[in-house]
């Protein structure tokens, strides 16, 4: 399973680009395990969110101890309204691993959500089990 993750993860940074320069957004993040090794294996700056406060705790407490905890952070945000914290951001990319389905009843708000923080170049890569 770990090695899985980890082809995961280099899937990603492949097929969006992700780059020293980029700037993620993680959104439904958990515990952070993508988050923080696509910013360890690139260099890049992240937010992730999730609504869950011990989640967000180990995800704080990994990316520290995996080097990257000056690389982003993470905020206690649900689905239901990103917060505008997140929104006066622009992000180079905005990623959704398996959590998206959570937010089926309300998808016109989060993608709306999404485009807010995005521009014309923005790689958005959302994955749902539905």
């Amino acid at each position: 399973l770990k090695q899985a993750n980890e082809n995961f993860v280099e899937y990603i940074i492949d097929q969006l680009n992700i780059k020293e320069d980029s700037f993620v957004l993680d959104q439904g993040c958990g515990m952070g395990m993508y988050t923080v090794q696509i910013s360890k294996r690139t260099g890049c700056r992240f937010i992730g969110t999730d609504i869950d406060s011990a989640y967000l705790e180990k995800a704080r407490k990994t990316a520290e101890e995996q080097g990257v905890g000056d690389k982003g952070r993470f905020i206690n945000a649900g689905w239901a309204e990103m917060p505008e914290e997140i929104k006066k951001e622009t992000f180079t990319h905005i990623v959704t691993l398996g959590a998206l389905f959570y937010g089926h009843p309300i998808m016109g708000a989060i993608l709306r959500d999404i485009a807010a923080c995005s521009n014309s170049s923005t790689q958005i890569f959302l994955q749902d089990f539905a």
